[in-house]
Protein backbone atom coordinates (compact mmCIF):
# COMPACT_ATOMS: atom_id res chain seq x y z
CA UNK A 1 0.00 0.00 0.00
CA UNK A 2 1.52 2.92 -0.63
CA UNK A 3 1.20 6.37 1.65
CA UNK A 4 -0.15 9.55 0.36
CA UNK A 5 1.69 12.47 0.63
CA UNK A 6 -0.11 15.51 2.19
CA UNK A 7 -0.50 17.00 -0.92
CA UNK A 8 -2.73 14.12 -2.32
CA UNK A 9 -4.53 14.31 0.80
CA UNK A 10 -5.44 17.84 1.02
CA UNK A 11 -5.99 18.49 -2.45
CA UNK A 12 -9.66 16.77 -2.79
CA UNK A 13 -10.79 18.93 0.36
CA UNK A 14 -9.47 22.06 -1.78
CA UNK A 15 -10.75 21.27 -4.72
CA UNK A 16 -14.17 20.66 -3.23
CA UNK A 17 -14.20 24.24 -0.97
CA UNK A 18 -13.19 25.90 -3.95
CA UNK A 19 -16.09 25.01 -6.03
CA UNK A 20 -18.22 24.73 -3.14
CA UNK A 21 -17.53 28.95 -2.70
CA UNK A 22 -17.98 29.55 -6.47
CA UNK A 23 -21.35 27.81 -6.92
CA UNK A 24 -24.46 29.17 -5.42
CA UNK A 25 -26.65 26.61 -3.97
CA UNK A 26 -29.75 28.88 -4.42
CA UNK A 27 -32.46 26.87 -6.44
CA UNK A 28 -34.51 29.79 -7.48
CA UNK A 29 -33.77 32.74 -8.82
CA UNK A 30 -36.36 35.79 -8.84
CA UNK A 31 -36.58 38.37 -11.43
CA UNK A 32 -35.36 41.77 -10.11
CA UNK A 33 -39.01 43.64 -10.86
CA UNK A 34 -40.54 40.61 -8.16
CA UNK A 35 -38.12 41.56 -5.45
CA UNK A 36 -38.63 45.36 -6.06
CA UNK A 37 -42.17 44.41 -5.48
CA UNK A 38 -41.98 42.49 -2.54
CA UNK A 39 -40.00 45.26 -1.36
CA UNK A 40 -42.26 47.65 -2.09
CA UNK A 41 -44.92 45.36 -0.64
CA UNK A 42 -43.36 45.30 2.62
CA UNK A 43 -42.69 49.08 3.41
CA UNK A 44 -46.25 49.54 2.48
CA UNK A 45 -47.08 46.62 5.75
CA UNK A 46 -44.15 48.45 8.00
CA UNK A 47 -45.68 51.60 7.25
CA UNK A 48 -49.41 50.37 8.01
CA UNK A 49 -47.85 48.61 11.24
CA UNK A 50 -46.54 51.78 12.57
CA UNK A 51 -49.68 53.76 11.74
CA UNK A 52 -51.69 51.15 13.70
CA UNK A 53 -49.52 51.35 16.51
CA UNK A 54 -50.14 55.15 16.81
CA UNK A 55 -54.00 54.24 16.34
CA UNK A 56 -54.37 51.76 19.05
CA UNK A 57 -57.78 50.28 18.47
CA UNK A 58 -60.04 48.43 21.29
CA UNK A 59 -62.74 46.44 20.39
CA UNK A 60 -65.85 46.72 23.34
CA UNK A 61 -68.49 44.42 23.73
CA UNK A 62 -69.71 46.21 27.44
CA UNK A 63 -69.45 49.52 28.16
CA UNK A 64 -70.11 49.84 31.87
CA UNK A 65 -70.26 53.29 33.68
CA UNK A 66 -70.04 53.55 37.61
CA UNK A 67 -70.16 56.62 40.30
CA UNK A 68 -73.29 58.09 38.50
CA UNK A 69 -76.15 59.06 41.01
CA UNK A 70 -77.68 62.52 39.33
CA UNK A 71 -78.72 61.35 35.85
CA UNK A 72 -80.85 58.62 35.17
CA UNK A 73 -80.24 55.14 34.09
CA UNK A 74 -81.61 55.56 30.68
CA UNK A 75 -79.93 58.72 29.67
CA UNK A 76 -76.33 56.94 29.98
CA UNK A 77 -78.24 54.08 28.21
CA UNK A 78 -79.11 56.27 25.54
CA UNK A 79 -75.69 57.64 25.28
CA UNK A 80 -73.54 54.40 25.57
CA UNK A 81 -75.79 51.97 23.72
CA UNK A 82 -75.18 52.85 20.17
CA UNK A 83 -71.40 52.22 20.96
CA UNK A 84 -71.77 48.81 22.24
CA UNK A 85 -69.94 46.20 19.80
CA UNK A 86 -67.74 48.53 17.98
CA UNK A 87 -63.94 49.08 17.74
CA UNK A 88 -62.66 52.68 19.41
CA UNK A 89 -59.56 54.62 19.49
CA UNK A 90 -58.79 56.26 22.57
CA UNK A 91 -60.06 59.54 20.73
CA UNK A 92 -63.22 57.95 20.10
CA UNK A 93 -63.64 56.78 23.89
CA UNK A 94 -62.65 60.55 24.72
CA UNK A 95 -65.51 61.54 22.99
CA UNK A 96 -68.27 59.16 24.13
CA UNK A 97 -66.87 60.62 27.90
CA UNK A 98 -67.46 64.37 26.56
CA UNK A 99 -71.00 63.02 25.65
CA UNK A 100 -71.74 61.65 29.32
CA UNK A 101 -70.24 65.39 30.55
CA UNK A 102 -72.63 66.97 28.30
CA UNK A 103 -75.59 65.30 29.76
CA UNK A 104 -74.81 66.73 33.33
CA UNK A 105 -74.47 70.61 31.49
CA UNK A 106 -78.07 69.79 30.18
CA UNK A 107 -79.51 68.90 33.64
CA UNK A 108 -77.68 72.07 34.41
CA UNK A 109 -75.73 71.16 37.47
CA UNK A 110 -73.91 74.02 37.53
CA UNK A 111 -72.86 73.34 41.01
CA UNK A 112 -71.40 69.60 40.03
CA UNK A 113 -68.00 69.23 39.32
CA UNK A 114 -67.57 65.63 37.07
CA UNK A 115 -64.43 64.29 36.61
CA UNK A 116 -64.62 61.58 33.78
CA UNK A 117 -62.32 58.94 33.73
CA UNK A 118 -61.80 55.27 32.09
CA UNK A 119 -60.35 51.85 31.28
CA UNK A 120 -60.35 48.91 29.21
CA UNK A 121 -60.25 45.63 30.54
CA UNK A 122 -60.52 42.66 28.54
CA UNK A 123 -63.67 44.01 25.51
CA UNK A 124 -64.95 45.44 28.41
CA UNK A 125 -64.94 49.93 28.57
CA UNK A 126 -65.08 50.76 32.21
CA UNK A 127 -66.27 55.04 32.69
CA UNK A 128 -65.73 56.12 35.68
CA UNK A 129 -67.75 59.21 37.02
CA UNK A 130 -66.41 60.96 40.15
CA UNK A 131 -69.26 63.73 41.14
CA UNK A 132 -68.40 66.77 43.44
CA UNK A 133 -70.92 69.01 44.59
CA UNK A 134 -70.02 73.12 45.48
CA UNK A 135 -69.97 72.04 48.95
CA UNK A 136 -67.67 68.61 49.18
CA UNK A 137 -65.06 71.39 47.30
CA UNK A 138 -65.00 73.28 50.06
CA UNK A 139 -64.29 71.20 52.73
CA UNK A 140 -61.59 69.14 51.07
CA UNK A 141 -58.68 69.35 53.39
CA UNK A 142 -56.03 72.16 52.56
CA UNK A 143 -52.52 71.17 52.17
CA UNK A 144 -50.45 71.32 54.82
CA UNK A 145 -46.82 73.43 54.68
Amino acid sequence: MVAKTTAEFIFPFLLFAILSLSYNFSFAWAPAGEIERAEEILEKERILRKRLKKTKKFFVRKIVVEGVSLLESEEIENIILPFQKHWFTEREILEIMDLITQAYEEKEYQKVDVEVSYQVKGDTLFIQIKERTETEKRILPLAED
